[in-house]
């Protein structure tokens, strides 16, 4: 799929805009919850595994369905505890929403 049509069906906005950070972003948005100890709680969490299987240099330019794919493989298969076992259905639904929340975000912003 190309940019421009990726653009078109995610309706990003602003091409200047497309070429942030997508981890960067996500950060800015979970300190923005920091008044809300267990919902920035959740969002650090997020944080902290979308570290692992996102590049510091992924853009918004590069979000498709194939990311979206990875990130979910992540939670679903790889993603751990600080105990080393698996995230519990709760933990991984709460960390995805976050993403998905995030990703909502940036498309309203543009």
């Amino acid at each position: 799929m190309t940019k421009l049509k990726l653009r078109g069906k995610h309706r990003i906005k602003n091409k200047h805009k497309g070429q942030r950070c997508f981890l960067a972003f996500f950060l800015e948005k979970t300190e923005e919850k920091y008044e809300s100890p267990k919902n920035y709680g959740n969002w650090t969490a997020s944080f902290l595994h979308l570290k692992r299987c996102v590049s510091p240099t992924f853009t918004f330019d590069e979000v498709d369905d194939e990311f979206l794919k990875k990130v979910r493989h992540y939670f679903d298969t790889k993603a751990l505890t600080k105990s080393k076992l698996p995230l519990s259905l709760n933990s991984k639904y709460s960390y995805l929403n976050k993403f998905r929340a995030a990703l909502r975000l940036a498309f309203e912003e543009g």
